[in-house]
Formats: structure tokens, sequence, C-alpha cells
């Protein structure tokens, strides 16, 4: 506990469903109830290599498979724009807007979800 919020230590379960006994009690009752917890992996790989050998060659994060609303949004290492796409469904394979293929190299991400309420800023490389 944590004041008076409940704090489960993500790191301690692992990857898969996790049953959880729930003691809920204050001065009047004490109510009990079993609990279903489903951790999955939320690794955001660094790297993509489109080079059609299926590993790792589309951007993937599992945001894109909560969240309706993904929308990514890739900078080249000065900062400029070279990637935007709103409803991003784990699809984009190292290309520009304009199509043309990005060279190797460090890219910086951010990614918007929940109606812009949360962004995910991470380096990875091409």
């Amino acid at each position: 506990m944590i004041g008076d919020s409940l704090y489960i230590d993500a790191n301690a379960l692992s990857i898969g469903m996790s049953d959880l006994n729930l003691t809920i009690s204050n001065q009047c009752d004490t109510l009990f109830t079993d609990v279903s917890l489903i951790v999955k992996n939320c690794k955001i790989p660094n790297i993509i290599t489109p080079n059609g050998d299926l590993n790792n060659d589309v951007f993937y994060t599992h945001y894109a498979e909560i969240y309706a609303d993904v929308t990514l949004i890739v900078y080249n290492r000065w900062g400029r724009e070279v990637f935007e796409k709103t409803n991003y469904r784990n699809d984009w394979n190292g290309v520009k807007n304009n199509g043309s293929a990005l060279s190797d190299g460090t890219y910086f991400y951010i990614l918007k979800f929940n109606n812009d309420q949360e962004k995910k800023k991470v380096l990875f490389k091409l």
C-alpha cells in the first residue's frame, strides 16, 4: 500500500495470467474478491531492420494493439520529421512520408495515444 492506493510492482509479475486475492477492509466491513491480472510483454524494440526476413521488419509497439488512436511520429537525428501516421497499426517499415526508404542511422520517435494524454519518446536505430 502507498497511502490509500494499491500498488503492485509489475516487475515482480511474470508475463501471462496472474491470480490475486484482494482483501479490502475498513472499520465497518471486510470485502474479499479474486482478481485476474494479465501481464503483457511491453517491450518496444529499439531497432528495425526492414530487409524482408520477417524479423523486426516493421516498427512494433503494443500500444497500437491497446489504443485505437495511436499516432507515430519519427524524427531524424537533426529533429526533422520524416514520418507521421495517425491510427498507427504496427505497419511502418522505415520509409519517409514521401515513400522513399530512410538511410541507416539513429532516429527518434514519439507515440501519442489515449487522446494525446500520454506520450512516449524513444531513440532507435534503423
